[in-house]
């Protein structure tokens, strides 16, 4: 069976993907803090590596890039969507 998305809802997009990039966020703030306290000052220069400050920072500010870019995306999905076909989906039902 074939279905179309033919409208995102901008919020529930905006959400998602800025909770999606607060946890790459994480990610990203785990590993620089790793490697922040392993090589000191010496590699990073006096950037926050190795602090706690990273571990906050970074998925606040990826999740905010995240909800602001999925809010975007998703309003012009809604402007195009209806000009050139929205995206195609294949669903097969099971048996269950």
């Amino acid at each position: 069976m074939k279905r179309e998305i033919t409208r995102l809802d901008v919020m529930s997009v905006a959400i998602m993907y800025g909770a999606s990039l607060a946890l790459l966020g994480v990610l990203f703030a785990l590993l620089f803090f790793l490697f922040g306290s392993i090589m000191g000052n010496r590699i990073m220069g006096g950037m926050m590596g190795g602090s706690v400050a990273v571990l906050i920072f970074f998925p606040l500010f990826y999740g905010g890039i995240g909800l602001v870019f999925g809010a975007i995306f998703a309003s012009i999905y809604n402007v195009l969507a209806p000009r050139v076909g929205g995206v195609k989906m294949y669903i097969r039902e099971s048996a269950d």
